[in-house]
């Protein structure tokens, strides 16, 4: 048999005892046991969520509403807000979902340190005479150059661009600039005058927009410099520059770009027009005078003189304006200086006949 390999027991007693075997404790438990009897401090029962304008009381129990001088504006606050610096809140039967705007004359300038400071509307103090609340109505002050008392709000607010308020301490309300001035700029206290020969087409302008009497307005622009169409003085390309003044003027301070190019009505135009409307193709020709086409400001007299009648009065964007349709019945060409067909040339008066009527006088 095969041989052990542990060495047998031996026949008497050993020196050391034999240890005894000690068994594995089970682990004791981390959570305690359930007690038999009722606990000492009884659990909360959950509790609905609080509205806007309520907040959950100290106990957990319920929501209470925010009192007058805070507010709450979400779900489930745990605290009332404060109201700030010109606001304040009054239940009046509703919850404080937000604070109001001190009403206008009235500032409070108190912050939301204390809650009896923003509790009344009377708590808003009104305004000293000469004074007007800031838009957040935390405190009044005199209207600056540049603002304008706002009827709706009662307070001082920034004249806008074509409007000037030349006075702070008197209100004075926004006014637009007059014909004939401009302001490009919000708070300001004047309005500047058009330069040269420009004015506006109305009041309240940001630009000058317009000609003066005397002058027209290009419709288009020539290589950015504002002047008008190439040649639309003819072969006078010289009076052309000579003629119009560019749209853009420097006053030192900063550059003002009015628009196209302010030119002189030539010989022959009309000057007695209504400010800002004639263009290069809306000038209306006077009695003896003829252009080309409404593209052109070369104007020519005529001859004789009454070949030519001018436009029909007020008729400035229509075909009466140019060309044929400046001359004569029995007039035609350039500068209405020849006879229409089956017309004929009196030597004497140079008006032009009708062939007819000659025919018939001779028989």
């Amino acid at each position: 048999s095969p041989v052990p390999t542990s060495p047998a027991p031996s026949a008497g007693p050993t020196e050391a005892p034999t240890l005894v075997p000690v068994p594995v404790p089970t682990p004791v438990p981390t959570s305690p046991a359930p007690s038999a009897g009722p606990t000492e401090v009884p659990t909360p029962a959950p509790s609905a969520e609080c509205q806007p304008g309520e907040f959950l009381g100290q106990d957990g129990k319920g929501c209470l509403q925010c009192r007058n001088g805070t507010f709450s504006l979400i779900f489930g606050a745990l605290s009332c807000t404060i109201c700030g610096a010109g606001r304040f809140s009054t239940t009046n039967q509703q919850k404080n979902t937000n604070c109001e705007l001190c009403p206008s004359g009235r500032f409070l300038s108190k912050g939301p340190q204390n809650a009896s400071w923003h509790d009344s509307i009377l708590d808003c103090l009104p305004c000293e005479s000469g004074t007007f609340p800031n838009n957040e109505r935390t405190e009044c002050k005199p209207c600056l150059p540049g603002e304008g008392l706002n009827g709706k709000t009662g307070s001082c607010d920034a004249c806008p661009p074509g409007s000037s308020s030349p006075k702070g301490i008197v209100p004075w309300p926004c006014t637009q600039c007059n014909a004939g001035s401009f302001q490009p700029n919000a708070s300001s206290a004047v309005c500047l005058p058009c330069p040269g020969r420009r004015t506006t087409k109305k009041q309240g302008s940001v630009r000058c927009d317009a000609c003066r009497v005397g002058y027209y307005i290009t419709t288009s622009t020539n290589e950015g410099n504002g002047r008008q169409e190439r040649n639309t003085w003819g072969a006078h390309s010289e009076r052309e520059q000579k003629q119009c003044e560019p749209g853009t003027f420097d006053d030192g301070a900063r550059t003002y770009d009015h628009g196209n190019a302010c030119c002189l009505n030539p010989e022959g135009v009309a000057k007695i027009v209504p400010v800002g409307v004639r263009t290069s193709d809306s000038l209306e020709i006077e009695f003896g005078y003829w252009r080309a086409s409404q593209t052109t400001a070369q104007v020519l007299e005529c001859r004789p003189r009454f070949a030519c009648p001018g436009s029909k009065h007020g008729a400035i964007h229509n075909e009466s304006n140019f060309g044929n349709n400046l001359c004569e019945f029995g007039f035609t060409g350039p500068a209405c200086s020849r006879c229409s067909s089956l017309f004929y040339r009196d030597s004497v008066t140079e008006d032009c006949l009708d062939c007819g009527d000659a025919g018939a006088s001779v028989g």
